[in-house]
């Protein structure tokens, strides 16, 4: 049973993420991105392999409805098409374009906010944390 200290800590560690995310999306939305932040998240897991939605889903930690609807916002900008399996047409498939991928790498990468002032260690410190967190978020629960 979690302690005190391990539940508050985890409630900060929640608040924390929450506030990360809205600031990402203020940041995305400011420098005017031709693809939203998790419309790109997609393609760059499309990039890879074509993916069921569920696929894409589970790979992004998002609802099915929410991909659905991104994907039917790509697929509109046709960016994406959706393909059925040969062999079992219940399974549709996403596939990315090339105009998908082109547009991927031309998108420049957030610009953060100037790190300058910062000391190599706090710099190295705040991204050995940020990817263990994502190693820790990418562990099956």
């Amino acid at each position: 049973m979690p302690d005190t200290q391990t539940e508050t800590l985890t409630q900060r560690l929640n608040d924390e993420l929450a506030a990360l995310k809205t600031q990402l999306l203020r940041l995305s939305k400011q420098q005017n991105l031709d693809l939203p932040p998790t419309q790109a998240s997609l393609i760059r897991q499309l990039k890879q392999a074509p993916m069921t939605i569920g696929e894409l889903a589970s790979s992004e930690a998002l609802s099915m409805a929410t991909v659905s609807r991104c994907v039917d916002r790509l697929e509109e900008r046709n960016l994406v098409w959706r393909a059925r399996d040969k062999h079992d047409r219940r399974i549709v498939y996403v596939v990315a374009r090339r105009e998908a991928i082109s547009l991927l790498e031309q998108q420049p990468g957030l610009s953060l906010p100037d790190l300058s002032s910062s000391t190599v260690k706090d710099l190295q410190r705040l991204c050995d944390s940020v990817a263990d967190l994502n190693r820790l978020l990418r562990q099956p629960r």
